[in-house]
């Protein structure tokens, strides 16, 4: 008999082979191919028992650096392999194992987890140190950009009149905000007053034509009709008759030349004449002593 047939007819290969297939030391290498949720949650419980090892192993204050960094990767990648586990769990009906937070003695920098002694690298305490500084100016950026905002908020609820703007002496102002009680703007018709109280007895260059006038002007219930359009039909018209007032009001004047001007006229031609003909003579002379 060979050796391979006693192998088999051995009690202990006779029992496994009764009882069934046996539990499986080595993970599969994706995720998709378990199809039941037993298989993936011992999977998992794998996982987390080589976490624990890789921890044990990376507080050990005698390994050395090039260990510790070993260390720390695989710890990375089992840290992803569990969260795909728990990904295909969830997927499969199982429980869901991603809205627990494990607390475990780690520090992320860009999307990178440190364990143990890794914190303590030379590089690690580089990189910390920038996310500190780094996290710190954001908090710092984000505080300006509220407050800022905040103070622009506060500037729309306030209604600011115009001797916030300095247009109004202080006493004019003061006297504005004290009467009104809060900060407002003046008026259309308060603005037309003042105007005429400071021209007198003189005319506008222009009328002033006011919100209401413009308002009663236009007719906006008419139906079909647009606003922008009237409005700009309605400068047009404003525009012509104040063209109009300034031509009647400012003929151009037609100035008739004189006798003294048309005498000045024709003498100044006679001189041109003369020289012309000098010049004329002058040629001929040239032209005949070239001869």
């Amino acid at each position: 008999m060979s050796r391979n047939k006693e192998k088999a007819q051995s009690l202990l290969n006779l029992y496994y082979a009764q009882k069934g297939p046996q539990i499986p030391t080595r993970r599969p290498r994706s995720t998709e191919n378990v199809k039941s949720v037993t298989d993936a949650e011992l999977f998992r419980k794998m996982c987390i028992q080589d976490i624990d090892k890789s921890l044990m192993k990376i507080n050990n204050p005698l390994i050395n650096e090039y260990e510790i960094r070993d260390l720390n990767s695989k710890l990375n990648k089992l840290f992803r392999e569990k969260r795909a586990w728990e990904h295909r769990i969830k997927d499969l009906g199982g429980p869901d194992y991603l809205q627990f937070i494990t607390n475990s003695n780690e520090t992320i920098i860009k999307g990178c987890r440190y364990f143990g002694r890794a914190k303590e690298l030379p590089d690690v305490q580089e990189l910390l140190k920038l996310s500190r500084e780094e996290k710190a100016e954001n908090t710092q950026n984000f505080r300006r950009k509220k407050n800022r905002d905040e103070s622009r908020k506060q500037l729309n609820l306030l209604q600011l009149d115009a001797g916030y703007y300095g247009l109004l002496d202080e006493d004019q102002s003061s006297q504005q905000r004290i009467g009104n009680g809060v900060l407002g703007i003046p008026s259309e018709e308060e603005l037309l007053d003042e105007v005429k109280s400071t021209l007198g007895d003189k005319s506008l260059p222009t009328p002033i034509i006011t919100r209401q006038e413009l308002k009663h002007s236009l007719n906006p219930a008419t139906p079909g009709s647009n606003r922008d359009d009237d409005i700009i039909k309605y400068e047009r018209a404003v525009t012509r008759a104040a063209s109009r007032r300034c031509e009647t009001e400012a003929k151009p004047t037609i100035t008739i030349p004189t006798e003294d001007f048309i005498a000045d006229k024709s003498a100044v031609d006679k001189k041109v004449e003369k020289m012309i003909v000098a010049h004329k003579k002058k040629e001929l002379l040239e032209k005949l002593g070239d001869i």
